[in-house]
């Protein structure tokens, strides 16, 4: 039944190979939004041409992927409930081989992963991101001490949840869309820089490469330029989201 969606293979493969030129010339590595097509042919297709992983941000989303074997997933969102989390903590016992990384950006999050980690007891950690956010967004740490102390945290219910990186979105901050939208978004890109600082001075990430994750698809171009910048004193590794 209609209505019917075509996609155009040359134009498919020019974009393809032009987010692959990109992340190579920017020296970041691309983790595409799943949920702008939802098509795991597609997923293949983005994996077989160098993505680092696959984006998702529901729990449907993440059911799907998993359905169809994606390898590693960034879900851009809090884990909540308990058997959204105990779906992923199967799925990280019966798969040696599945990477998942997950947000948090309160105690309460970090307390709920973690007692659920520790009962679960499957051997391996449950890895996380904080979330980075600014006054008027939907989500994340608001002021450079909440953040370390989220941080400090996560830091202290490893083995369970190690803090493998720094996370934020930019792309539903107010103003983005009109002539503000430059500052804003490179305030959010300073905002993380100066936590993963403070983070690595602090001794809070758990292992290597740091990740610094941001990029929805109308800017992943500000991150690629000023994430890349950050000098952890370490290996890191940009991470860009855009749905390309």
């Amino acid at each position: 039944p209609l209505p019917v969606a075509l996609l155009k293979h040359s134009a498919l493969q020019h974009n393809l190979d032009w987010m692959r030129r990109f992340t190579s010339a920017t020296g970041t590595v691309l983790c595409p939004h799943g949920k702008t097509t939802m098509s795991p042919q597609l997923f293949e297709l983005q994996l077989r041409h160098g993505a680092w992983g696959i984006t998702a941000a529901t729990i449907s989303q993440l059911h799907v992927y998993r359905r169809y074997g994606v390898p590693r997933i960034l879900f851009a969102n809090q884990l909540i409930g308990r058997r959204n989390i105990q779906f992923v903590l199967d799925e990280l016992r019966s798969d040696p081989q599945f990477d998942f990384y997950c947000l948090v950006d309160s105690h309460e999050t970090v307390t709920a992963l973690k007692d659920a980690a520790m009962q679960a007891a499957i051997g391996r950690p449950l890895q996380v991101l904080l979330e980075v956010g600014q006054p008027g967004g939907r989500a994340g740490t608001r002021t450079f001490d909440q953040g370390i102390e989220i941080a400090k945290g996560v830091a202290s219910a490893q083995p369970y949840l190690p803090l493998r990186g720094i996370e934020g979105y930019e792309g539903i901050l107010p103003g983005v869309n009109g002539p503000d939208m430059p500052r804003r978004v490179s305030q959010l890109m300073q905002d993380m820089s100066e936590i993963a600082v403070g983070c690595t001075r602090e001794g809070l990430f758990s292992s290597e490469p740091f990740i610094l994750s941001a990029g929805g698809s109308a800017y992943f171009d500000f991150p690629a330029e000023q994430l890349r910048q950050v000098d952890l004193g370490c290996s890191t590794l940009v991470v860009l989201r855009s749905g390309c």
